[in-house]
């Protein structure tokens, strides 16, 4: 059967995230599939199939939907799964023999190089698939709020000197703001929505977040606030810390807005351990938006292709170079975080008092059992963010009763206000 060369390069790169999903997410350190052949073709259902059966996904409808194969007694057909072995580099490999087509992949080589490997890959899409890398980028910068749902570029926008900007996390398309866009403009803000490729290295983030702000200036605002949803809240952090952006202080550079507030919502200021279980989700998520029709063509690559995943774990670089940073002069920061326990530390207290007197004697294992209880209790943070992972030295924190999202979006569209929103509104007036 006839396949167009872009169907092969869209095989190469859902096979390619795939086995980069699957390398960096497993324990076993190395892995291999043989992949029978008909007649010298691989049948790229079974092998897309194979993948799917690791990820989760419903390995026949995977199947009975890709009838694509590769002749590989044909060089030009070859060429594209050995492309595949350079561009990771040798970590995945291939055999080929008369019958079948073998695989191999050396987890413990993808971890040591996976942040490289993921950089060169995103780099080789764009190359691959120039109008549709364009048709993302368009939806990535900084715009101006003038309802929920309605945005125009900064320059056109009557905005103030004074704009509150929002960032969103990762694996977020600013739909987290629906509430809190709103109740801004009520109060009188001028609001811009910065969006951008949210799984690519938070440094790169940082960077365009900084041209963003720069625009700004440039269309008359002096001042800005920041309000940042879980990982916006570690690209504003490193924008403001690093020496060659703010270094440090809200007005440290002539090129950009003063900065006046950091509010940061859920924040995984010391990283999130539920970042090594996304990758799935992810790469399951787009292959439901290709077969649906819905979205760019392997648009989550042009989000980035993992690398902030890597810099979110708690152990990584990026968050040790920015921890080792102080924090910035001149800001006003707060920390706001979600407790999805019902239960505090005072109740724990309370119901270990009630138990101790009706216990005899001196209830021994009761002070180990309130200790693990207080630590379940504040550990449990808002279900994605550890809350003890959100705390900074010497920032004040907000604990609010919510979860991850709840903290600034209605889970119902009759779901009381947000808790967050009240805290936002006064600490920005």
């Amino acid at each position: 059967m006839k396949i167009l060369s872009i169907k092969k390069r869209w095989l190469l790169c859902l096979l390619c995230t795939g086995f980069m999903l699957h390398a960096g997410d497993h324990t076993e350190l190395q892995d291999s599939v043989s992949i029978p052949l008909e007649e010298g073709r691989l049948d790229v259902g079974r092998m897309l199939g194979w993948l799917a059966e690791e990820m989760g996904l419903d390995n026949k409808q995977i199947c009975e939907n890709i009838d694509l194969s590769l002749d590989l007694t044909d060089a030009t057909d070859r060429k594209y799964y050995k492309r595949l072995a350079e561009l990771t580099e040798g970590i995945v490999t291939f055999e080929l023999d008369d019958d079948r087509l073998t695989i191999n992949i050396d987890r413990a080589a993808m971890r040591r190089q996976s942040q490289h490997i993921r950089s060169e890959f995103r780099g080789q899409v764009e190359e691959w698939f120039p109008d549709a890398a364009s048709a993302a980028a368009a939806r990535y910068g900084i715009f101006a709020c003038t309802s929920d749902d309605y945005y125009i570029a900064p320059a056109d926008a009557a905005l103030g000197e004074r704009v509150i900007v929002l960032v969103h996390g990762i694996d977020d398309t600013g739909r987290i703001w629906n509430n809190v866009i709103p109740e801004l403009l009520d109060h009188g803000h001028d609001v811009c929505r910065y969006e951008y490729p949210n799984d690519q290295p938070i440094v790169k983030s940082a960077d365009s977040l900084a041209k963003h702000l720069a625009i700004l200036k440039d269309c008359g605002v002096r001042r800005v606030s920041l309000v940042a949803h879980s990982m916006g809240g570690l690209v504003s952090r490193e924008i403001l810390t690093r020496p060659d952006l703010l270094n440090g202080s809200g007005s440290g550079h002539m090129n950009y807005p003063k900065v006046e507030h950091l509010i940061m919502v859920g924040t995984p200021n010391h990283g999130a351990p539920i970042a090594r279980f996304r990758g799935f989700a992810e790469v399951r998520d787009q292959m439901v938006r290709v077969f649906s029709g819905d979205g760019l063509l392997f648009g989550g690559v042009f989000d980035g292709a993992g690398e902030a995943k890597l810099d979110l774990l708690p152990e990584s670089d990026f968050l040790a170079e920015l921890n080792g940073r102080p924090h910035p002069q001149d800001i006003d920061m707060l920390v706001i975080a979600g407790r999805a326990s019902p239960f505090g530390r005072e109740d724990v207290t309370k119901f270990m008092k009630r138990m101790r007197a009706t216990l005899p004697g001196d209830c021994k294992g009761c002070t180990q059992f309130e200790t693990s209880m207080h630590n379940l209790v504040t550990g449990i943070g808002d279900g994605v963010v550890p809350l003890k992972s959100t705390r900074l030295e010497g920032i004040d924190l907000v604990v609010l009763p919510a979860n991850h999202m709840t903290l600034i979006r209605k889970a119902l569209p009759k779901a009381q206000q947000p808790p967050a929103i009240p805290i936002i509104l006064k600490r920005l007036n």
